[in-house]
């Protein structure tokens, strides 16, 4: 979803190349493949919504979710447990960016929108996320004229929610602007 988002900010604007690959087309995980692949590009920009290494100038995007949950968390500071997988990779692929930068003069960034929705979002019933879940929800009351809707949740926790067109155009401003 993220991806895609962006990838519609740019194409929008027209003042850029967009060169996407399959991973059949380029290995990932092969360094030298990818290596080879931006120089054969001439790859200068890279908009990276999931962890991986690569080289040059790149926006790592990752979601809130696996950021620490003052709320929920046994104590301040310490991961949500039932994110703390997710986060733990994301902390290591914010903490690999510094090193490259220092030792490589190159420019990552590291974005964390908080949680997103929009268009390509996931409407499944039993596992979307809390804003497409309600729409479904609430379209589904709709059509069937019921007078209420039910929501899980006690209503405690907190959250913000932003559209992902407006986190590809802050990402899009974060990649073209000094860091």
């Amino acid at each position: 979803m993220a991806v895609s988002a962006i990838m519609r900010k740019l194409e929008k604007s027209g003042d850029c190349e967009l060169i996407t690959c399959s991973r059949d087309e380029v290995d990932l995980l092969d360094q030298t493949a990818v290596r080879d692949f931006f120089a054969k590009q001439a790859i200068d920009e890279v908009y990276l919504g999931a962890a991986a290494f690569i080289s040059g100038f790149f926006v790592h995007l990752y979601q809130a979710c696996g950021a620490t949950n003052e709320g929920t968390s046994p104590a301040p500071g310490v991961l949500e447990p039932t994110n703390e997988p997710y986060a733990t990779a994301i902390i290591a692929g914010i903490k690999i960016c510094e090193p490259y930068d220092r030792q490589y003069g190159v420019d990552y960034r590291s974005l964390m929108p908080t949680n997103l929705y929009g268009q390509n979002d996931n409407f499944h019933p039993e596992n979307s996320h809390v804003i497409p879940a309600m729409m479904r929800r609430f379209h589904n009351a709709a059509q069937r004229s019921d007078e209420i809707v039910s929501v899980w949740g006690k209503g405690k926790p907190m959250r913000e929610f932003l559209h992902v067109s407006d986190m590809a155009a802050a990402s899009v401003f974060i990649m073209n602007h000094e860091s």
